[in-house]
């Protein structure tokens, strides 16, 4: 008996019903509860920053999936923000920011991998994981940090993709760039 692999739309798709909904309506009585309650049950909200929005493409990971829109989380020391990749520690991680198309999305989460400086440098290296919202392992890739221009928060790496299992398999090593400080996250950047 043959099992079909799901399609990268299936794969990242999003339920009708939010996941927990039950235990959050369990334990919610009034608007004022839903910001504690979500922190409770492990799924607090993300400060994202729908302005600085990008288009992507993410034929790359030969899911079935093409065009997507990015949305980075703020860089801030509020509630729901996260650091700039810069100032990640060694083995520090961040949830970066959402990949949104039109069947699902999917979580972008980066590490440093490397590097005992407290701010980032050139030869450094980061991980980037794209994960679905219950978890699956979507594309893991390795990348050497090339700072481009510290003074704007320009720097780049070429994605290798791990060994790890996971859903992709690509055959392309995107270029990825990170604009103020990894607010803006872009492939093939064309502001250098």
């Amino acid at each position: 008996m043959s099992t079909k692999k799901p399609t990268g739309s299936e794969i990242i798709s999003i339920d009708e019903l939010p996941p927990k909904l039950d235990e959050l309506k369990a334990i919610v009585k009034s608007p004022a509860d839903i910001d504690n309650a979500t922190k409770a049950l492990d799924i607090p909200p993300f400060l994202l920053n729908l302005y600085l929005a990008t288009s992507t493409n993410l034929s790359f990971l030969n899911i079935g999936l093409n065009e997507a829109v990015y949305i980075p989380r703020q860089i801030t020391d509020r509630d729901g923000g996260r650091k700039s990749q810069y100032l990640l520690s060694k083995g520090e991680t961040t949830q970066a920011g959402v990949f949104m198309a039109d069947s699902g999305m999917m979580l972008r989460y980066v590490t440093r991998l490397t590097g005992e400086s407290e701010y980032a440098q050139t030869g450094d290296i980061y991980r980037e994981q794209y994960i679905t919202r219950d978890g699956k392992l979507i594309y893991e890739a390795d990348g050497t940090l090339e700072i481009v221009d510290i003074t704007k928060g320009i720097g780049k790496y070429i994605l290798l993709q791990t060994k790890t299992p996971q859903y992709a398999q690509v055959t392309e090593e995107p270029e990825v760039v990170w604009i103020l400080w990894s607010l803006i996250f872009v492939k093939k950047d064309k502001t250098l």
